[in-house]
C-alpha cells in the first residue's frame, strides 16, 4: 500500500523582461494580476518529492495560461516567463 504524504511546494514565477508586467495567476487572490513576479504555494498529496515536482509542473501549466514559459537555457520567440520550485517541504502531521 502506497502511503501519500502532504507536501508544501513554494513556486516562483517571473517575467523574463523585468520591466514588462505580465498576467500571472495568483493563488492568494485566485485571479490574474499584472506583475513582474509572484510566488505560489501549493499543498500537494504525493508519495515523494519527485511526484510533487511532476504535479507542480502540471499545476503551473494549467494555471498560468496567459504566458509562454521559457524551456531550457535558450529563450525562443514568444517566451515571456519562467518558473522554478523554490522549496518542497513535507508537512508534518499533528
Amino acid at each position: 500500500m502506497i502511503k501519500n504524504k502532504t507536501f508544501i511546494a513554494n513556486v516562483h514565477l517571473s517575467s523574463l523582461d523585468r520591466e514588462i508586467k505580465i498576467p500571472l495567476w495568483n493563488t492568494n487572490t485566485n485571479s490574474f494580476i499584472d506583475t513582474h513576479m509572484t510566488n505560489n504555494i501549493f499543498e500537494i498529496q504525493a508519495e515523494d518529492k519527485h511526484e510533487v515536482r511532476r504535479k507542480v509542473k502540471a499545476l503551473v501549466n494549467k494555471l498560468q495560461t496567459k504566458v509562454q514559459f521559457k524551456r531550457g537555457f535558450e529563450t525562443k520567440q514568444g517566451d515571456n516567463a519562467e518558473w522554478y520550485i523554490n522549496r518542497i517541504t513535507e508537512k508534518k502531521a499533528k
